[in-house]
């Protein structure tokens, strides 16, 4: 098994669950209506195949 973070390592189980076996032949696919955008799956991917773009958002208050 490759070795990861452990504060990654636990928040994987947390999602994935304990009993999930991410060995190098493993795949992890993304439910678009579940993702929450946190980057876990980026940051567990042993061969960087999984990539997030950093979104901000500004707000422009004006008085009436």
């Amino acid at each position: 098994r490759l070795e990861f973070d452990t504060e990654v390592d636990s928040m994987t189980d947390a999602s994935l669950g304990e009993d999930a076996d991410l060995t190098e032949n493993s795949a992890i696919l993304k439910d678009e209506d579940r993702c929450i955008r946190c980057a876990l799956c980026a940051i567990r991917c042993p061969v960087d195949a999984i990539s997030m773009e950093r979104v901000t958002f500004s707000t422009n208050w004006s008085s009436l």
